[in-house]
């Protein structure tokens, strides 16, 4: 078929480049980072928080952790299963972790479900429920974990390696905790941890269409 003008020929790096990252700077330690790509119909969400087990005395060690996985479980509004069938539906996944100097919330979703998704993570975020019930299924979680990680040498070299390097420094910290110490935490722990970690100051990093 001709044309009427030659076309010019673009190459798929060309096409499917991301736009430049625009940084807003929000003041009080605020940052979010706009990463724009319209490549696919899809949003990711990470927000990295300061804290993590910096924030912990040596006889809290774990509780970062385990705060981290009950923060997604519930909300004042919703239960665990109520937020687990709502996330479902919408093909989305809400986690958080905890490491030894941030802590970090991640949400992937389908673009279209934007309006859904970015009021529940504000609800996670400012009404978790730290629920007794789901704070007992994360720690036996945990327990399960530590336990994995001890009953093979790679694991158990890898687990004990920091407190080795590092005697008298939050890098000692067990990510995972003490079996002792896992088992005494409680609901109200968690979420008075939850209330120190939440005070930070953050960055949110917002990739693809949005």
């Amino acid at each position: 078929w001709r044309t009427a003008a030659p076309e010019q020929p673009v190459s798929d790096a060309t096409l499917n480049a991301p736009g430049k990252p625009e940084v807003i700077d929000l003041g009080e330690g605020r940052t979010v980072i706009l990463l724009k790509d319209d490549t696919l119909p899809y949003t990711a969400l990470d927000m990295v928080i300061a804290g993590g087990n910096s924030l912990l005395t040596p006889d809290e060690q774990g509780l970062a952790g385990l705060s981290a996985s009950v923060l997604t479980m519930a909300t004042k509004a919703r239960s665990n299963e109520d937020l687990e069938r709502f996330l479902a539906d919408r093909a989305a996944s809400l986690s958080a972790v905890a490491g030894r100097h941030t802590s970090k919330v991640s949400a992937s979703f389908p673009t279209r479900f934007s309006d859904d998704i970015l009021p529940l993570l504000t609800e996670v975020l400012t009404e978790p429920a730290f629920d007794p019930e789901d704070l007992d299924r994360a720690r036996d979680s945990q327990l399960a974990a530590v336990k994995a990680s001890t009953d093979q040498p790679t694991g158990l070299m890898f687990r004990e390696l920091y407190p080795f390097l590092f005697k008298d420094h939050f890098y000692s910290y067990y990510l995972l905790g003490k079996p002792e110490d896992v088992a005494k935490y409680t609901a109200d722990d968690a979420r008075r941890f939850w209330a120190r970690q939440s005070g930070q100051a953050w960055t949110l990093a917002v990739c693809g269409q949005f």
